[in-house]
């Protein structure tokens, strides 16, 4: 599964932007610091059937579109090979900070 690096996370991916987040950006829950792409695999099917009903089920109520779902395509996806080097760099130096050994 493609791993997004730190600073994709927060300068294209939106996280924590609301409606602006990609919709594709996935977290490890045991992990805060680890986050995947989701856009070129199985799941990006299931996220837009997901966010197309949510986005009926808006219409049919006559509600706002004020929402904190993530509704971004806010890119062509990440490739593992060109980011697995930078993540493991960011890992370790998490890893490092945490234990004290930064």
């Amino acid at each position: 599964m493609p791993i997004v690096p730190i600073d994709v996370v927060q300068n294209t991916c939106l996280h924590g932007q609301g409606q602006k987040q990609c919709r594709y950006l996935g977290a490890d829950l045991s992990k805060s610091h680890i986050f995947y792409c989701l856009k070129t695999m199985q799941e990006k099917r299931l996220i837009d059937e997901e966010v197309s009903a949510w986005l009926n089920i808006r219409l049919a109520e006559k509600r706002d579109n004020e929402h904190i779902t993530p509704l971004g395509d806010n890119c062509a996806g990440y490739n593992l090979v060109s980011i697995k080097a930078q993540f493991l760099k960011e890992v370790q130096a998490l890893e490092a900070a945490q234990t004290g050994e930064g």
